[in-house]
């Protein structure tokens, strides 16, 4: 069952933290999932967060941020190309093209 969650500002929303609640807007009615009733219009609509949602939130904020290139690793392997001391393991290269090429094969790709 889809839930369509509308008419919130950026003051009704936000990232809630270990063992805290949000708040939300004040909802027309609303079923009482125990009485099966509905409740007064205008009740104050809560979510609260299990431990595994706020990790999980933590984590995705995290990934977001991670750069998707190491700019350190690039500058390292481009100082040493300009100083002639980068080196390539050809044996590395075609172990790994073969490893590569097997992990395709094993996907059906």
């Amino acid at each position: 069952m889809p839930i369509e969650i509308t008419g919130h500002t950026t003051a009704q929303t936000g990232t809630a933290h270990e063992g805290a609640s949000v708040r939300g807007a004040r909802s027309g009615t609303a079923t009482d999932p125990k009485t099966g009733g509905g409740a007064a219009a205008g009740a104050l609509d809560t979510l609260s967060l299990t431990d595994t949602g706020t990790l999980l939130q933590k984590l995705d904020a995290a990934i977001a941020a991670t750069p998707v290139v190491d700019m350190a690793r690039v500058n390292r392997i481009q100082q040493a190309i300009e100083n002639g001391s980068y080196e390539i393991d050809p044996a590395r290269v075609a172990e790994k093209m073969l490893a590569f090429e097997t992990a395709l094969q094993s996907r059906g790709l």
